[in-house]
């Protein structure tokens, strides 16, 4: 079975993504689609935990647990 290989593709979108948005950071779903991230994708994302809802359209990369959020985006 080959699993790994079909959401390979999906990492490759996701790992730059990571890059560019450190622990704690907020962007929008208008910039994640200028990353070539889709609705799709950014639902799998949340459900995922690599993105966090704050309200419709606005998501905030998750903090890492024992970090403390003000430490993170300072």
């Amino acid at each position: 079975m080959i699993f790994m290989a079909m959401g390979h593709p999906r990492m490759q979108r996701l790992k730059p993504l990571l890059d560019k948005v450190p622990p704690g950071f907020v962007i929008d779903t208008e910039w994640l689609k200028t990353q070539g991230i889709d609705s799709k994708s950014i639902h799998r994302y949340v459900a995922g935990g690599w993105l966090e809802r704050v309200i419709r359209g606005v998501y905030r990369r998750p903090v890492p647990e024992g970090v403390n959020d003000a430490t993170v985006v300072s």
